[in-house]
């Protein structure tokens, strides 16, 4: 899959401004807490196509509904139920102020 260079330089910049140890994963979230998603660390080549074609890509901002039963999450208007090992996966940085599920624009 090919990244427009417009989205690449997004996730360059977003990378680039985050220390490493303000990264957690969506299983280490607070409940109503926001990120921004840095990376999603999924081995399965089909379910991160999946994650990627529902718009959980980094540099979007996701908040952690819910934990248990599954994690419930929101990007943007939708809402999403994945299992621990997936929360697990999904890298997020600091929360910077914007809407869940914009993106941060390469200024």
């Amino acid at each position: 899959m090919k990244i427009p260079s417009r989205q690449k330089s997004a996730i360059a910049e977003v990378w680039a401004d985050v220390p490493v140890s303000s990264v957690l994963t969506l299983k280490q979230l607070e409940i109503g807490q926001c990120g921004v998603i840095q990376a999603l660390r999924v081995t399965d080549e089909r379910l991160l196509r999946k994650m990627m074609a529902f718009g959980i890509l980094p540099g979007v901002t996701i908040r952690l509904l819910r934990r248990f039963p599954v994690y419930i999450f929101e990007v943007g208007y939708s809402q999403f139920a994945v299992d621990e090992g997936i929360a697990a996966a999904v890298e997020v940085g600091p929360f910077r102020g914007i809407s869940s599920g914009e993106t941060i624009s390469a200024s």
